[in-house]
This record gives C-alpha cells, structure tokens and sequence, in this order.
C-alpha cells in the first residue's frame, strides 16, 4: 500500500499535516459515519497514519520507497526503481543495461544533469520497452526540471517537468511530484 496516496498527501509532509489528513479522511470513511461499506478504507487510512505519524516507522517505509525528486545537494547516491529487463535477452545486454543505469545515476550525483538527461534519452532509445528505461528517462526529466527551477528558470523546468509527465503519463506518484512543482511555476 502506498500510504502517502492513501492519506493523500505529498511525501514530504510533516507530522502536523499527516495528522490534519489523516482526521479529515477519518471523518469521511469513518462506517458510523459513511456507512460499513466504507469499513475497509477506514482501515487502510488508519493503517496509514500508524506507519506515517510513528517516526521511526515513517522512516522505514521511506528508506523502501523510491524517491520522486532530485538528489539534494549532499546526496551520495540515486535510486531507480527496478524492474525485469524484458527486451535485454542475453545476460551481456543486461549487464550493458545496468552499467547505463548506473553511469546515468553517477552523473546525476556527479550533478551533470544534461548529462544525465541525455544518457537517459539515449536509454530508452535503446530499450524502448523496457519499463525501467522509461521510469529512469521520466525521473532525469523531473529532476532536471526541479534544478532549473531551484535556479530560477521557471520556463525551461516548465519544460523538463512537462516531459516528465509525458513519459510516464500513469505513474501517480510522479505525477503529483510534478503537479506541485508546476503550482511553484504558476504562482
């Protein structure tokens, strides 16, 4: 379960927040109060607050959780979400793979953002079915976007952010990323 989802929240809520969301949720699908067919959502909202408003619980959901945002300054590491390479059949196509996802994530602490991008871009050209391909191109998107943004080019982050979404049009959690960082632009 995505619990942050659930208590429709941005994961970098703070504990004041994951209370406010978790007692208006509690309102809505409480069953005395919407019903017992709202039995089990009560639940997966209470389940929610339990992990998210103990900290040290909070936290070891975060550490398995990918990270929809950019490396912070200080970060010595990157972390893709990984799945099976299914258009890499030979065990040498998958190792050249992961040798680009990593070189990719390098550059990326290595703070070589266009780098990246273009490392990622060339990828998904490669692999234009592999699922983590895509994830990695959408995250080099989102993340090039969030430092223009941080340094003041609001247009041109408008632009990596945008792409991010277009690249991966279902992935919620990035899409609201995404959808806050372009609130930041219009404001």
């Amino acid at each position: 379960m995505e619990y942050y989802q659930r208590l429709e929240l941005n994961p970098r809520a703070s504990a004041e927040e994951i209370k406010q969301a978790f007692r208006r949720l509690a309102r809505q699908y409480h069953p005395d109060l919407a019903g017992a067919e709202y039995k089990q959502q009560f639940q997966d909202i209470n389940e929610a607050y339990q992990v998210l408003s103990d900290p040290q619980r909070r936290r070891a959901y975060d550490q398995k959780r990918l990270p929809a945002r950019p490396p912070e300054s200080n970060s010595s590491h990157v972390v893709f979400r990984s799945s099976s390479l299914d258009d890499a059949p030979s065990r040498a196509e998958k190792q050249a793979f992961a040798q680009a996802v990593r070189q990719i994530k390098e550059r990326f602490v290595q703070k070589s953002y266009q780098e990246a991008v273009r490392a990622a871009e060339d990828l998904v050209r490669s692999y234009p079915r592999n699922a983590e391909a895509t994830h990695v191109l959408a995250l080099s998107y989102q993340w090039y976007g969030n430092v223009l943004l941080q340094q003041g080019d609001p247009p041109q982050a408008k632009v990596y952010l945008l792409r991010a979404l277009d690249t991966e049009p279902h992935n919620r959690e990035l899409a609201f990323e995404i959808q806050r960082d372009l609130s930041r632009i219009n404001r």
